[in-house]
């Protein structure tokens, strides 16, 4: 359905499709999903190993879903 853009002197014509955004929930659900997975693990074995660099990179995998959790949700 095309809409129509008027500016001070300018008129557009504006037109897209609208997509089926449930093809792009599942990769980044999925996504989410497993790095949130790979993050718990890695930060248990920083815990056993009393590793620092384990857990800092878990916690950076943890901010890495975050971002892809709001992306998710964006997207939703």
């Amino acid at each position: 359905m095309p809409t129509e853009i008027v500016s001070d002197s300018v008129s557009v014509a504006h037109q897209h499709e609208h997509t089926d955004v449930s093809q792009d929930e599942a990769p980044l659900g999925g996504a989410c999903l497993l790095i949130l997975i790979f993050a718990v693990i890695e930060a248990l074995g920083g815990v056993f190993a009393n590793s620092l660099t384990l857990l800092a990179d878990a916690g950076h995998m943890l901010l890495d879903a975050s971002a892809l959790g709001l992306s998710w949700f964006a997207v939703r």
